[in-house]
């Protein structure tokens, strides 16, 4: 999953007409970095909506965390 469609998942149809996505990516990653950001995003979608995105818990963030362990 690409990270504008992180991005656009997580702020919703309604306020992406408000949001700058590219601008909003970017402070992400500026304060993160772009491995860790992504990550972050990936994180965020995961606990909004558990149900819908259960592989990306599965796939994404189990691994990552296995990896600092």
């Amino acid at each position: 999953m690409n990270t504008e469609t992180l991005v656009k998942e997580l702020s919703g149809y309604m306020a992406e007409k408000s949001v700058d996505i590219d601008r909003l990516i970017e402070l992400i990653f500026d304060y993160f970095g772009e491995e860790d950001g992504k990550l972050v995003l990936e994180i965020a979608l995961f606990f909004k909506q558990p149900g819908c995105y259960q592989w990306l818990g599965n796939n994404v963030v189990i691994k990552k965390l296995e990896e600092v362990v």
